[in-house]
């Protein structure tokens, strides 16, 4: 009776490997992606007045199905305190769903153009993402507006 021959380890890591290697393509060539982002835009104000250079931050909070749930969006506003959302990646917008929102000031040192401080002249309750959300629908929006009101007393 002759001997029965086991693969060996470097067998089914090579097979494993390879079977990865085609999975990965195969699903590359599918074209369905599972973060697809659609348009974001939106304004911020302080106390009813246009924000500029204040960074918007979307945190995508996911379904609880799954613990990825995407990339994040951001972006500077400008001067009349607009913004448009994109993701660190290039992408235009944000995730669908919702998300948790942080909204930072910002200022350049007019020195160095590049240094980029964050500067607190916000309230916390605006900047640590837990008070401020958004629900960015399937079709995208361009109505993602926040009024801030400073901490101010009158």
């Amino acid at each position: 009776m002759p001997a029965l021959k086991y693969p060996t380890t470097s067998s089914y890591s090579k097979a494993g490997v390879c079977s990865l290697v085609l999975l990965a393509a195969s699903l590359a060539g599918c074209g369905r992606d599972p973060f697809a982002c659609v348009p974001v835009s939106g304004q911020v104000t302080l106390d009813g007045q246009p924000l500029a250079t204040a960074r918007v931050i979307f945190s995508p909070q996911g379904d609880g199905k799954s613990a990825i749930v995407g990339p994040i969006s951001y972006c500077i506003t400008d001067e009349n305190g607009n913004y448009q959302l994109a993701t660190p990646h290039g992408k235009q917008g944000a995730v669908i769903g919702t998300h948790s929102v942080s909204i930072c000031g910002e200022v350049r040192d007019e020195a160095n153009p590049e240094l980029v401080l964050v500067k607190e002249y916000l309230p916390a309750r605006y900047w640590r993402g837990k008070e401020l959300t958004f629900d960015v629908p399937d079709y995208g929006t361009d109505e993602a507006h926040f009024a801030l009101t400073s901490d101010k007393k009158k």
